[in-house]
């Protein structure tokens, strides 16, 4: 399962007209032409279909105003957060309380005074929540008083992958200049919520899951007419008789679970060369309908060689007619290995004995065990015995979409992998057991799997059906409310950091910003999952499209968040695994079990993100490693792509495929760096608890840290050196970019640092302070 593609489409109108302003424009306004915001087009790109277009003046909204905040605080920020959590400073560890960050951050009286009074002069029923750290204030009005103050209508959307609702405006909202100076955002007008980003789910929507078994190796005589047919479609005069290709167009190819499988999604073409709206398909086609399939499984090197066809009768089940397309699955399990990178391709036969042309999928496809959480302990070296008791050292992960957790899958998952079920869950916010999400049960099984005991916040970002606030910036704002936070939270969503103020806002990433490096300040540690769309953040709109440039995503992006990126455990951990033998290419099969990055050239249906942000420069902690990455020219893409003066990420990484979570009773594997997060997120609050123990603070901001220990105790890291990020997902268009980064020996914008040496990167960390 993929980190989620959090595609919020908020708007911020730039532009003065009528004696209004830009929401949370710091300088004059813009021209009235300038507008920064959805359209109907990108409200129509984020698939939301509008559901009711009358809404009751009198239903009740939720609002967010984050007021202005002091000039030069992130200025301010900035030198408390090198003074508290870098290991060099004298004051390292010495972090702020929430009344010190009050001080430096709190709205003035008159900011807060103006805000209420113009929503009072709508709404005289209208209630204020002073939150953060007194600098955001949360509203609830009315449908009317927000048309009224805004300049806008609100109807009610429903998204059409969710089903979820929201009352929004599609178009961008207006700020009266009255408040101009005292607010930076305003969120719950013409925001729309997130669509998950994590693409690799373990069952896809509308991926057809046939059950293996009917499989046989084909025989000489049908592999010689497989080979037959191939050469007649591929003659010219041939085809032009029959028109379009015979060949079947493979959607994806893939192996899943943990089983010794591969799974092929494919769309049938007819004889005549089209596609079929029937079942079974091509049952009208004068050569009649598809009656078996050829799946072959070749080695994608030279240096293990397998060439395998299998023949699999089609059974009822196997294809569904989608959108007026015939779609079909097919699932071979003979002779597939563990580790092994194959190449897969197939023929239809019809009724009439005719066999396609060949149909191919451009990727290798590759199968590895199912991971559960002592795969995770015995693979980077955390002890047997783990349960946390240090009551302080407490953890968090962030739910938005609606995602729930069902307690009776947590049990289920602990009872199943013999961890203790003392874990005491608070909720915040609403759940829904009957309604568990597999991004939420990935999330609180996993960071609770790796530090079984400590006390976990499931923290559900939605106030009620009406009333919400939903997305990271109410998020961070709630959580520097509290007196005494989690030390350690895990995010597990992100969008591309050049659609952040276009789509949220302008000063939306800048507010952002300023909340992460006051939690930093605090000594909180946010653990955020770096994207499963690889360097280009490739996706259907409003994400990239062009590999013109590379794009990097937010927040991973932040100097204040620890960036996760993942990887899969495997022998073949260099790139000679994956190459021909007359490329230096070797059979590391017997090899003992390492980490590669995860990508689509890989085999896996999505890549791993990484890269240089263009709105964040790159902080001091990390200026050794990433200077001596630029000055050896290795793994980074063409120049003019990227800005090497950026905040490199990601910063480390850990495995996420094939991760088991518990599920409405069953298990399933999961994918992404949203399964990193968690994984990691726990691993330091093991480290948290030792430091507790220790009567020492925890890590805080881990990031300058992780970076100290890396150069001077290089073993509480292992350094990944196979993989890259050009690719994106297999839903995605461009698949793959010419040019991204590749893992390479030291730091890369693949792999970070590296995976954790769990037993040398505690001693390392007790060490300090």
């Amino acid at each position: 399962m993929a980190t989620r593609t959090w595609l919020l489409a908020t708007a911020a109108l730039l532009a003065a007209a009528a004696g209004l302003v830009v929401s949370a424009a710091p300088s004059p306004a813009p021209p009235s032409s300038e507008l920064a915001g959805p359209s109907g087009d990108d409200v129509r790109a984020e698939r939301w279909v509008r559901a009711l277009s009358t809404v009751p003046g009198s239903q009740q909204v939720g609002l967010l105003f984050a007021l202005r905040h002091p000039d030069g605080l992130r200025e301010q920020l900035d030198a408390v957060v090198k003074r508290v959590a870098y290991p060099s400073s004298p004051d390292y560890g010495r972090y702020l309380s929430k009344a010190e960050i009050d001080q430096l951050a709190g709205a003035s009286e008159q900011s807060i005074e103006s805000v209420k009074q113009e929503v009072l002069r709508f709404d005289r029923s209208a209630r204020f929540e002073l939150t953060g750290n007194r600098d955001a204030l949360i509203v609830e009005t009315t449908v009317a008083a927000t048309e009224r103050i805004f300049g806008v209508r609100l109807e009610t959307w429903e998204c059409v992958y969710s089903r979820r609702r929201v009352v929004r405006s599609a178009l961008p909202h207006r700020i009266p200049a009255a408040l101009a100076p005292h607010v930076d955002v305003v969120t719950g007008v013409s925001d729309f919520k997130p669509r998950g980003r994590r693409a690799a789910q373990q069952q896809q929507r509308g991926e057809q899951r046939p059950s293996p078994g009917r499989a046989r190796s084909a025989s000489a005589p049908e592999r010689a007419a497989l080979d037959a047919a191939s050469a007649a479609d591929s003659d010219s005069d041939s085809a032009s008789r029959r028109g379009a290709s015979s060949a079947p167009t493979i959607a994806r190819a893939g192996s899943r679970g943990g089983a010794r499988a591969i799974t092929v999604n494919y769309t049938p073409v007819c004889a005549d060369g089209m596609t079929s709206a029937e079942l079974p398909p091509c049952k009208s086609s004068p050569d009649g309908p598809v009656i078996a399939v050829y799946v072959s499984v070749a080695s994608a090197t030279d240096v293990r060689p397998v060439n395998e066809v299998v023949k699999v009768s089609l059974g009822e089940s196997d294809c569904a007619v989608t959108k007026g397309v015939t779609g079909c699955a097919v699932t071979v399990d003979e002779n597939v290995a563990y580790y092994e990178q194959y190449l897969v391709g197939l023929n239809v036969e019809y009724s009439s004995g005719r066999v396609s042309a060949f149909g191919s999928w451009g990727f290798p496809v590759i199968s590895t065990p199912a991971v559960t959480p002592h795969t995770i302990a015995s693979h980077y070296g955390l002890p047997d015995r783990r349960t946390i008791t240090n009551p302080n050292a407490t953890q968090l992960v962030a739910e938005f979409e609606e995602q729930y957790y069902d307690p009776a899958n947590l049990a289920m998952f602990l009872h199943k992998f013999g961890l203790p079920t003392s874990t005491e869950v608070e909720l915040v916010g609403p759940n829904d057991p009957s309604k568990p999400g597999v991004e939420a049960e990935l999330d609180l099984q996993y960071i609770v799997g790796m530090a079984p005991g400590a006390k976990t916040w499931f923290w559900s970002i939605k106030q009620n059906s009406t009333f919400q606030v939903d997305d990271i910036l109410a998020w961070a704002v709630a959580v520097g409310k509290l007196d005494a936070p989690p030390l350690v939270s895990s995010l597990s969503y992100g969008m591309p950091a050049d659609k952040v103020d276009k789509y949220l806002g302008q000063g939306y990433m800048a507010r952002c910003e300023r909340e992460l490096a006051k939690l930093a300040a605090r000594g909180l540690t946010v653990v955020i999952a770096c994207g499963d769309a690889g360097a280009g953040d490739l996706g259907p709109p409003p994400s990239e499209t062009s590999c013109a440039k590379l794009h990097p995503d937010w927040p991973s992006n932040s100097p204040f968040v620890l960036a996760v990126g993942t990887t899969f455990i495997t022998p073949s951990t260099s790139d000679a695994c994956y190459s021909n033998s007359t490329d230096g290419g070797v059979n590391c099969l017997q090899d003992p079990l390492g980490d590669a990055s995860v990508s689509m050239d890989r085999g896996f249906f999505w890549t791993t993100g990484g890269g240089f942000s263009d709105t964040e420069p790159r902080p001091k902690y990390q200026d050794d490693a990433v200077e001596a990455y630029l000055r050896s020219g290795r793994g980074l893409p063409t120049k003019g792509l990227f800005n090497q003066a950026g905040r490199a990420y990601p910063d480390v990484v850990i495995v996420g495929h094939n991760i088991e979570v518990a599920v409405n009773g069953s298990f399933k594997a999961v994918d992404g760096t949203s399964a990193s997060a968690p994984i990691w997120a726990g691993l330091l609050t093991q480290l948290n608890q030792a430091l507790l123990d220790a009567g020492k603070p925890p890590v805080g901001l881990v990031n300058p840290l992780l970076y100290d220990i890396w150069a001077r105790a290089p073993a509480a890291f292992v350094d990944v050196v196979a993989g890259d990020n050009r690719c994106g997902t297999a839903d995605s268009t461009p698949r793959c970019c010419p040019s991204a980064y590749s893992a390479v020996p030291g730091f890369d914008g693949v792999s970070g640092l590296g995976v954790p040496n769990f037993e040398r990167l505690l001693e390392a960390v007790l060490k300090y302070h």
